[in-house]
């Protein structure tokens, strides 16, 4: 049995020394006395009512814990279909309240599942719509004078356009189409912002930052590749843009838009695997995460992680197939729908030579 420490000590009117002991909590309750007999003073005076003396220790408050990420709304599971290629999910909120994971029933593979990369970004402060509308008239003079000068450069003498071999610079002179221009990042962000200083504004007014964000969410820049790369030419990254050149001497610029890359397979062959791994091209963003799903598909078809596969059998028929992309944009943490429609053919073996020289595999039995 421990044995008890003494911390305090009085006397109470009965001449009773009272102990305030520290204990072990197993043997004396936390808080209480060890009453002592009584013993002799030598000078017994009359001892006032002193209060009974208890302890002041509080016991501690169990420690809030913190907001975690397992408090934040989880990812969604969408099931809108009909919209544009070009339109944006507007409402991205109500889709986020009605579709919630936790309660949803396991789906058939064709349904879509949560998109990865749910947008956890800051949105980037909006330019007012006069200015972004004056921005607009000084950006695309900019380029029209640029791409009338090949050798341009930036107030330090950095050349902004990153040329390409004098054959294929000849051969694109002479096209009457589109062609593509790429610039220089540093030197193209630099010499724009210079030539917004010249149109008065400065960088009180308008400060570099939002001059990035101006461009960087332009639809006439394209940064990125098909492969969802970041556009490199000769070592530089660069942007691109696609002009061509009009009778009066100016340039109409290409529109950049985002859309589902990869072409699929136009035949399925009976008794052969059909397989199409589609992506996403998004010129202003890394390759996004994506969920591909579709409204309708044959017994024989499924999505399987993004993956369209499956074999067809003896009695499948020619089929129309849509497919739906959901992502998230990085920059705007708007969720993003895409549409691709397609027609494949079932045929059989005999109609073609073999070997047959495709993606497919032979099914295994």
């Amino acid at each position: 049995m421990a044995t008890p420490i003494i911390t305090t000590q009085q006397l109470t009117p009965r001449g009773t020394k009272v102990l305030e002991i520290e204990h072990d909590p197993l043997l004396v309750p936390f808080g209480s006395f060890l009453q002592l007999p009584p013993f002799a003073t030598d000078n017994p005076a009359p001892i006032p009512n002193l209060p009974q003396r208890v302890s002041t220790k509080m016991e501690k408050q169990p420690k809030k814990i913190p907001k975690t990420l397992l408090d934040d709304p989880p990812p969604i599971a969408s099931d809108v279909y009909g919209v544009h290629s070009n339109d944006i999910i507007a409402d991205s909120s109500t889709l986020l309240a009605t579709q919630h994971p936790q309660q949803q029933q396991p789906q058939h593979d064709q349904q879509p599942h949560s998109p990865q990369g749910s947008p956890r970004t800051h949105q980037h402060a909006q330019l007012e719509p006069d200015i972004v509308a004056r921005l607009d008239e000084i950006f695309f003079q900019f380029l029209n004078n640029l791409c009338s000068n090949l050798d341009a450069t930036d107030s330090k003498g950095e050349k902004i356009h990153q040329t390409l071999m004098a054959k294929k610079m000849q051969k694109l002179d002479e096209s009457p189409d589109f062609r593509p221009f790429k610039f220089r990042i540093q030197a193209f962000v630099n010499a724009f912002h210079e030539e917004l200083i010249r149109n008065g504004f400065t960088e009180d007014l308008l400060p570099l930052r939002k001059v990035k964000i101006y461009l960087w969410k332009s639809r006439f820049i394209s940064r990125f590749n098909e492969d969802g790369k970041k556009a490199k030419s000769k070592g530089n990254h660069v942007w691109n843009i696609e002009a061509k050149k009009i009778p009066s001497g100016g340039w109409v610029f290409r529109e950049f838009t985002r859309k589902i890359a990869g072409p699929p397979p136009k035949v399925a062959y009976i008794g052969l695997k059909y397989q199409w791994a589609p992506r996403v091209w998004d010129p202003q963003m890394r390759s996004p995460k994506v969920v591909f799903h579709s409204p309708y598909l044959p017994d024989w078809l499924r999505w399987e992680n993004n993956l369209l596969t499956g074999t067809p059998g003896i009695d499948a028929e020619n089929c129309e197939i849509t497919a739906i992309a959901h992502y998230y944009h990085g920059d705007t943490g708007q969720l993003y729908k895409l549409e691709k429609t397609f027609f494949i053919q079932v045929a059989h073996l005999d109609t073609v030579d073999l070997p047959v020289v495709s993606p497919f595999s032979l099914m295994q039995t």
